[in-house]
């Protein structure tokens, strides 16, 4: 809700990890019935809504708040990427 609600303002908003559902969690689709909202290991997080133009203050928050609950080393991924992003410098110029 957070995420949409900054978007309506123009809030910045930042989504750290969690947690994720236990095992024996039954599979609950989304309101359209397309996507999986709750589910066995699906992660889910917290959002940080800040003030216009504080992204900083807010950056900063979320930062520490990871740092402290350690959450992104225990959650596993629910899915996992299929390619290797390049970095910047194995990109060539244009």
């Amino acid at each position: 809700m957070a995420p949409g609600f900054a978007a309506i303002i123009g809030a910045p908003v930042v989504t750290v990890p969690l947690g994720a559902y236990p095992d024996d969690t039954p599979i609950q689709k989304d309101r359209r019935g397309d996507l999986v909202a709750k589910g066995s290991g699906v992660p889910f997080g917290i959002s940080f809504l800040g003030r216009k133009f504080d992204e900083a203050k807010l950056i900063s928050l979320a930062y520490a708040f990871e740092q402290k609950t350690q959450v992104r080393g225990k959650v596993k991924p629910y899915l996992a990427p299929w390619t290797q992003v390049k970095t910047k410098s194995s990109c060539s110029r244009l």
